[in-house]
């Protein structure tokens, strides 16, 4: 339940569960945060696939 009282009538719509196919861990993970620029970036290796995620 919420708190202030004001948010108590609000109840949670059910859990989000999310699973991902693939093997292998990632490696050389980084998460960065520019808070001049409003960016967040994560970047891994997986399966010797590069992969880099910004979001605005």
């Amino acid at each position: 339940m919420g708190y202030p009282v004001e948010q108590q009538k609000y109840q949670s719509f059910g859990d989000l569960i999310l699973k991902f196919s693939g093997e292998g861990e990632a490696r050389n993970y980084t998460h960065r945060l520019d808070l001049d620029r409003a960016i967040v970036t994560t970047e891994y290796e997986r399966e010797d696939i590069c992969f880099k995620e910004m979001f605005l």
